[in-house]
């Protein structure tokens, strides 16, 4: 009968180690609710990778503007406006554009990408398992999301887009001037 009462006391102090553990984890620093926006928590909670291969940081997104781009090179209509978002990126340098390619692999994406100059303001992310797009719920390509400073979503389009249109780029750059 005592080895009972051991192995209970054993299990209690196991689950009160995990569970410690676990809340550590929640609220450390990194994890703050507090310290990650929605798009941030979003890409914490669903990794995508760039072409180094290396998991992106959504760090990198603190305080920007932040164009979601989702594309394929199976989209036909993404094709076609891949070239004139890239022109969006380099006309509107104060938002950071996230293309996420929807490819199987970075041979299929390149393909598309390699003709096209894109700006530093430009990060290519790949996301083979739509974990992205899902969590967005987006299920329709180009789509697009267009984050605020806050990570809040200020805007979404479905479609291709005017993306180089001059009266489309001077509204989109009054927009984020604003905040």
């Amino acid at each position: 009968m005592q080895w009972k009462r051991w192995i209970k006391l054993f299990v209690v102090t196991i689950l009160t180690v995990v569970v410690i553990v676990f809340a550590a984890l929640l609220w450390s620093k990194r994890w703050r609710p507090e310290n990650h926006t929605g798009i941030e928590s979003t890409l914490m909670l669903t990794p995508v990778k760039q072409p180094s291969g290396e998991i992106f940081d959504p760090g990198r997104l603190n305080g920007r503007w932040v164009l979601v781009h989702f594309w394929a090179s199976w989209c036909a209509p993404c094709e076609e406006e891949l070239p004139a978002l890239v022109s969006f990126a380099d006309q509107v340098p104060q938002v950071l554009v996230l293309a996420v390619s929807l490819d199987q692999g970075w041979s299929d994406a390149d393909k598309m990408l390699e003709p096209l100059k894109r700006p530093k303001n430009w990060i290519d992310v790949l996301d083979t398992k739509l974990r992205l797009p899902e969590a967005l719920g987006t299920y329709q390509y180009p789509e697009t999301y267009l984050y605020d400073t806050e990570g809040q979503l200020a805007a979404k389009w479905v479609g291709p887009q005017p993306w180089s249109a001059p009266k489309f780029i001077q509204i989109f750059t009054e927009r984020v001037s604003k905040k």
